[in-house]
């Protein structure tokens, strides 16, 4: 196959998506804290850090998330991490959010939401993260279920430790 004209390659606009990036600044830093998950066999809790920076000069958002057992020691291995890229597409202006877990990935739709909180999401499940009024990281999970209706399963808060 030959490559494509040159006229059907559209140039970036870098600056709008470090902008897009920049407004997600918030939760760039290091976090820690506590929270708790519905699994089939019951509630889950665990403490959480989160490792968040932005790369390629500003361009996109990495996270580096990390569960351990509440009841085991602190520099054990973690009984969950997932790690994600969120970059934004400014010709069809949205937020792209790719996570990894468990040899898994997931792609979500991501955005704001008119409180400012931040979602993201795919039809059937929903995080939200806010910074509430003690500037702790608030993040809650939902799941939809075959009635359609939304059910919380996932909740977290944490203290920026940097």
């Amino acid at each position: 196959a030959e490559p494509a004209p040159a006229a059907a390659y559209r140039q970036p606009d870098i600056a709008a998506q470090k902008a897009a990036i920049a407004k997600l600044g918030f939760m760039v830093g290091e976090w820690t804290g506590e929270g708790s998950m519905l699994s089939p066999n019951g509630r889950f809790e665990f403490r959480q850090t989160e490792s968040i920076r932005t790369n390629l000069d500003g361009a996109i958002l990495l996270i580096d998330g990390r569960g351990y057992a509440r009841s085991s020691p602190a520099q054990s291995r973690p009984v969950f991490s997932a790690f994600a890229v969120i970059s934004y597409d400014e010709a069809k202006g949205v937020y792209a959010f790719r996570s990894y877990s468990s040899g898994h990935y997931g792609d979500f739709t991501a955005r704001f939401l008119d409180d400012g909180a931040f979602e993201w999401s795919a039809p059937t499940t929903r995080y939200v993260i806010r910074i509430d009024d003690k500037g702790r990281w608030v993040e809650t999970g939902e799941r939809r279920g075959e009635t359609g209706e939304w059910a919380p399963f996932f909740e977290m808060t944490l203290t920026r430790s940097n």
